[in-house]
This record gives C-alpha cells, structure tokens and sequence, in this order.
C-alpha cells in the first residue's frame, strides 16, 4: 500500500485525503478524530469542589466573641499566651452556658443537614489549635467532677478575684515596659560624661608701667632733639625751647626709625663739622 501511494499522482492523493476526512467527520460526531475525542471529554461538567460549610462550634465561637466583646478583650489580655484566645475564651464561655450551646447546636445542624451528617461534634469539643491544650470539656465529664475549669468571667469575679486580676494584667503590661526602660538606663551609662571646664582663674591687673621718655627728647630741662638738616644730611641737634633756639652745635646721626645715632661733631659758624670735638655727655 505504502508503494502504490508513492507512485501515486498528487492529485490523487488529494481526493484521497478530502475522503479520509470527510469520513473522519461522519465517524467521531463532527468534531474529527482524536480532536474530537479531546474536545467531548471536555464538555463534559466538571465536579464542583467539595465546600466545607464550617461546623457548629466555629459559628459559636464568632457568634460569642463579637457578642461578648468587652469580656473577650479582658480576657485576651490577661491571657499570658494570645495563641488561640478565642476558642479558650469561649469554651470557658460554654461550660457556663451550656443550654446556649446545645440549642445553638442544634438550630444549626438543622440549618446545615450536609455538614452535621456523620459529624461527631459533641459537648467536648476542643479548641482549634492543638498547642493550647484542652480547655473544654464534655457536659459529662462536668457532670462527674461538678468543678469548673478554665478562668472565669469578669462579670462572675468576686472584688478581691477582680483585683488579683487587674493586678496581674498591670504587672504584665509593667514586664513589657522594662526592656525598654532597662536599654534607656544602659545609654545613659554609655553615653560619655560631659565634665565642666574649670572656672578661669582671676587674671591680676597690669602694673602701670611708667611711658617711656621719647628719645627725641634730651635728659635735660627745656632740651628736644630735633632733626637738623645740612647740605641735604640730617642730623639729631638739641633744641632750646626756652629759648627757641638750637642750644649747641653738637651734631648725632639719624637711624632708620628716627632716633638718635653715633655722635658725628661740633657744627662750626663756618658750616663745617668739627668731628674731633669731644661728644657732650647729655643728663
């Protein structure tokens, strides 16, 4: 078969597969092979998921808490562990009230047929998580033991069980307080310590110190030096200011800053310097 379609045309072959086709149609419903086969079994409805209707005890415990939320939140904080509050809170709730919970119980298995068929839901139902441990237990067993268990309510304490409450939540809420205020005094010890500056000891006034005689001025009474210019040289000459005239012809070089030098000699009426004449010892 394989050798007689090699050989065939392809026009041929054409018409054999519109044929091939067409039969493929007719046979698998109109939808063609195993497309067909893929696409029914996908018209097919699909299962819808199982949904859990919750239980009993789960409405109970939602239905409580938001009822009785004052107590709850007392509770909740007195409670040393906050996992699994509500289920402990309202299992304590139940043991005090167990005619609530029974007609509860029973309206709502009536409401929910599916859900309360084959449940085994009792008077003893634990709380949701497991590592809280049992804080419920079974109306029989509170028949046998006529004790309660579990904590009571705010509204059913005594004044002095109320106090040793209120005080327990205080010195719980004060343990929390004290990391912090334990970390604040630890940065204050390492905080480094400011040391003030000693005080500035008192500076003692100056001595007045006598202003020094200018050295333009001669030792004696009524005597200045004065410059002297001559032949375009100065000179340091004394001044009579008695007499407002120059009291000798005693000539001194002039330094730099203006004060008096080496002694150079006497001034003569001709004009010139005398330099061996002996230098005047001035007082």
């Amino acid at each position: 078969m394989a050798s007689k379609i090699a050989t065939m045309p392809l026009e041929k072959l054409l018409e054999m597969r519109t044929a091939v086709d067409a039969e493929i149609m007719a046979r698998s419903g109109g939808t063609g092979g195993a497309t067909g086969s893929a696409a029914g079994a996908a018209k097919k409805a699909k299962k819808p998921k199982r949904v859990s209707q919750g239980s009993a005890w789960a409405d109970f415990t939602q239905m409580i808490v938001k009822e009785k939320a004052d107590e709850y939140t007392a509770f909740k904080e007195a409670s040393e562990s906050k996992l699994g509050v509500a289920p402990r809170f309202v299992a304590a709730y139940r043991k005090e009230h167990e005619a609530e919970w029974e007609a509860f119980q029973n309206t709502w298995n009536a409401e929910h047929p599916k859900a309360a068929k084959g449940s085994v839901a009792s008077a003893a139902e634990e709380p949701a998580s497991a590592d809280e441990g049992s804080v419920a237990s079974g109306a029989s067993e509170k028949a046998a033991s006529g004790k309660r268990r579990g904590p009571k309510m705010l509204a059913e304490m005594t004044p002095e069980e109320r106090a040793a409450h209120d005080a327990a939540v205080q010195k719980r809420r004060e343990a929390k307080k004290a990391p912090s205020a334990a970390a604040e005094e630890e940065a204050k010890a390492a905080a480094p310590v400011v040391v003030a500056a000693p005080a500035p000891k008192p500076v003692a006034a100056p001595k007045p110190v006598a202003a020094p005689v200018a050295e333009e001025e001669a030792e004696e009474e009524g005597m200045e030096q004065r410059i002297f210019t001559l032949d375009g040289q100065k000179y340091i000459r004394l001044w009579d200011s008695g007499a407002e005239d120059w009291a000798t012809g005693d000539l001194w070089a002039v330094k730099a800053n203006g004060e008096r030098d080496y002694y150079c000699g006497e001034l003569m009426e001709d004009g010139s310097i005398n330099t061996d004449a002996e230098e005047p010892e001035l007082d």
